[in-house]
């Protein structure tokens, strides 16, 4: 082995040496899961509903492809948590760690979906989310209505961030 190979010039040290700075206020500071994951949801949530709002108002309320571009707002929401998350937690735990993270946004936002569609429901009846063309009636299909808006939501929310972390995994951490 050449002694030449074990040489590190200046300016790799340097590189070093401000990586390692970095990485040490990084670890000085800590991430706050529940406040992000609680605004990052609430926002995604509150951007579905007034979505779904508005294909109501407009008529279109009965488009299952129009209704689907309501989940960009859960992704994008999920892509900017776990991304964020990401910076500040250790490799060895990220992926498991992102799993609760992506969990709390997608739970929150659905969450937020469903007390949206409960306050239309009781303020203007006619615009309340449907689900399976189901006409709300009674309390029973009103439950039903937002146990599967809900479970859609966690479901679809749940794929994102597998998705997302399956995406990070391999990626450098300051990407």
């Amino acid at each position: 082995m050449n002694n030449l190979d074990n040489i590190v010039t200046e300016s790799q040290l340097t590189s070093n040496k401000t990586e390692m700075q970095k990485t040490k206020s990084m670890a000085n500071k800590e991430y706050k899961l529940w406040p992000n994951a609680i605004s990052l949801g609430t926002i995604a949530g509150f951007l579905m509903g007034a979505y779904l709002l508005t294909l109501q108002i407009v008529g279109a309320g009965d488009s299952i492809g129009l209704k689907f571009f309501k989940y960009l707002f859960l992704l994008f929401a999920l892509g900017m948590g776990i991304s964020a998350y990401r910076k500040y937690n250790p490799t060895s735990s990220f992926f498991k760690n992102g799993i609760a993270m992506g969990a709390y946004i997608t739970i929150i936002s659905a969450l937020a979906v469903v007390v949206i569609d409960l306050v239309i429901s009781i303020i203007l009846p006619d615009l309340s989310f449907n689900k399976f063309n189901l006409e709300i009636n009674s309390p029973g299909d009103f439950l039903t209505t937002i146990g599967a808006i809900f479970f859609e939501i966690l479901v679809f929310g749940m794929i994102g961030t597998f998705i997302f972390l399956q995406y990070l995994k391999g990626k450098p951490k300051n990407s």
